[in-house]
């Protein structure tokens, strides 16, 4: 293993872990859980050690905190709105597309 690019991936989890705590102090989610979805091409197929460190800080200020990659592609997240903006039944919008595979 090469401890020059573990270092650079350590503490780049640092970084985005430090950056995601503020966000979570910023919302007061300090004594509830909250959901970290780790989308976008820098968490696909990323590397082990930066999600095990960033998993690792956040847990520890956020034990509740529930890390994970997307279940549905993020665009979905915006179709879903747009359903639960026009008073449709979004849930079964989201079960639907849980239907459907999903490729990274």
């Amino acid at each position: 293993q090469d401890a020059v690019a573990i270092a650079i991936l350590e503490d780049m989890a640092e970084a985005l872990a430090h950056t995601v705590m503020a966000a979570a102090k910023q919302l007061n989610w300090t004594e509830s859980p909250c959901e970290v979805v780790l989308a976008g091409s820098l968490w696909e197929g990323s590397s082990l050690v930066l999600q095990r460190r960033f998993r690792e800080l956040v847990k520890a200020s956020y034990p509740e905190a529930d890390i994970h990659l997307p279940v549905l592609p993020p665009v979905l997240g915006a179709v879903l709105k747009a359903v639960q903006d026009d008073g449709l039944p979004a849930e079964e919008w989201r079960l639907k597309f849980l239907e459907q595979p999903y490729r990274r």
